[in-house]
């Protein structure tokens, strides 16, 4: 289950964008203190050598669940961008 994901990353709290640090297999998220909640999530998970599909997925996970497909790293392009099996997105809806 959670294969390929590491043992924590950081990454934007979406209301706020403090810098926020994610657990694998944790719901939610802890939150940065002293001044840390300031720093570039992006830097610090290139200098761990965290992906960005990895950050999408572990943020994934912290939200809905680590069984779903959004918390498998492979879901995701090298962006951190959900990988759509429909190519092409057509509304039917009239």
């Amino acid at each position: 289950m959670f294969e390929g994901l590491p043992e924590l990353c950081y990454s934007k709290e979406p209301l706020s964008g403090k810098t926020i640090i994610l657990q694998r297999g944790q719901e939610g998220y802890n939150n940065l203190e002293n001044g840390y909640e300031q720093l570039n999530p992006d830097e610090m998970n290139e200098k761990l050598g965290i992906t960005k599909a990895q950050v999408a997925a572990m943020l994934t996970g912290s939200m809905f669940g680590w069984h779903v497909p959004g918390a498998n790293p492979e879901s995701y392009d090298e962006n951190g961008n959900f990988k759509s099996k429909n190519k092409k997105c057509k509304n039917k809806r009239k």
